[in-house]
């Protein structure tokens, strides 16, 4: 036993031995009283009630009737506790098996089987020579495309298999990795709280706008897929685009979503050059929920300068952005690690300038929230991480 709690025992009176100059004397009955309190602890005993034992034991020896019913006493408080505990615990364990059923159950929803809906049909277009696609060999069931060809008299093909679109995914894995199960619960539960109150932020600013029939486009999604956990809370009326290079990021998402009640509108997309199938001006709503960093690790440009070609004069941006408040170190180990990515990844004033350049305008904005501590493989002990949650839109032409 540790000598602090041995002092603590004497000052409650639990020990009461002799003091000779300033060392404590623990003769026989000390050493009886000190074995009677382990012993009774291990029943989980409170200390006052502990004391109140000690204290009967010490005033009488345990003849006298009344001692001995004042003592037993003591005894059947802590026994009746301890079955009113049992009964809660057995009442909380009844529950988590309830709850555990009912998770299980939901897991064993059997998936639908979902394609690309025909009205995306109106918003492809060959991404090199911008022509309309020609869709052949297709298999359509109620209005979705499962399996397909498209191609272009330019020679572009992409196909579209098991409701997924299937274009050129030349992506350099030399310097990336794609993490097809990896979990948020990964992350210490700070982290967690703060991407979840982003995420509730942007959810609510989604609300806030008619998403009936409009374009929202979420790209790079291997770090974190904002619609994957959002679209049960946003228009099921929408139509969605979630896109990766990496197929098997963009088959788990598929799998997840296709177990949802609610029936959505999404084209999942397989795209690894990063020039997307789409006609110009079709995005109306673009997430970047840390897609942007994601993106940098591999590409030496921007993604909101990649995409910006899709937005028309109304689109609307909002988005997360990580970057490096303080910390060289972490910086020039990230430039070592991503020697293909962009440079200035991680740069809040260059991310901001990167907006202006792409002539978007800031709408709303918040930097509150910093990170000392993270799983990101670059982030070094003792630097800061910072994070940016923006809004922003085209400028307006005068």
């Amino acid at each position: 036993m540790p000598l602090t709690t041995v002092r603590y025992y004497v000052e409650l009176g639990l020990l009461v031995p002799d003091k000779v100059n300033k060392n404590f004397i623990f003769d026989t009955q000390c050493v009886e009283d000190l074995e009677f309190i382990l012993r009774i602890k291990e029943l989980n005993f409170t200390l006052s009630e502990i004391h109140e034992l000690l204290s009967i034991r010490r005033s009488s020896n345990l003849v006298d009737k009344q001692d001995i019913d004042h003592y037993v006493q003591t005894f059947l408080k802590v026994r009746s506790r301890h079955l009113h505990e049992i009964e809660h615990l057995n009442s909380i364990t009844s529950e988590i098996d309830k709850m555990i059923v009912e998770v299980k159950q939901a897991k064993e929803v059997p998936k639908k089987h979902t394609g690309i809906h025909i009205k995306f049909l109106d918003y492809l277009s060959c991404p090199h020579c911008k022509s309309m696609l020609q869709l052949e060999n297709a298999k359509i069931n109620q209005n979705q495309i499962m399996n397909a060809d498209l191609v272009c008299k330019c020679s572009y093909t992409a196909h579209i298999r098991n409701g997924i679109y299937m274009a050129n995914s030349n992506i350099n894995k030399k310097y990336e990795i794609y993490y097809p199960h990896r979990e948020c619960y990964d992350a210490d539960p700070y982290t967690i709280t703060l991407v979840q109150k982003w995420h509730n932020r942007i959810i609510k600013w989604l609300q806030q706008n008619d998403l009936k029939d409009k374009v929202v486009f979420e790209n790079y999604v291997n770090l974190f897929c904002f619609l994957n956990k959002g679209l049960k809370y946003l228009d099921p009326d929408a139509l969605y685009i979630i896109a990766d290079p990496y197929k098997e990021i963009i088959e788990m998402y598929k799998n997840r979503i296709d177990s949802l009640e609610q029936d959505y509108n999404i084209l999942f997309i397989v795209n690894g050059d990063d020039r997307y199938p789409f006609k110009q001006g079709s995005i109306d709503y673009a997430i970047d929920f840390m897609s942007s960093n994601f993106y940098n690790r591999s590409n030496s440009d921007t993604m909101i300068s990649n995409i910006r070609p899709l937005f028309h004069e109304s689109t609307k941006v909002a988005g997360v952005y990580t970057y490096i408040k303080e910390g060289i170190k972490s910086i020039e180990t990230f430039k070592k690690m991503h020697p293909l990515g962009n440079q200035c990844s991680y740069d809040l004033k260059k991310f901001k300038e990167d907006i202006v350049a792409n002539k978007l305008a800031t709408i709303e904005e918040l930097d509150e929230d910093i990170i000392k501590k993270s799983d990101i493989p670059f982030h070094l002990p003792g630097d800061t991480l910072g994070y940016y949650l923006y809004y922003c839109s085209p400028e307006k032409k005068a």
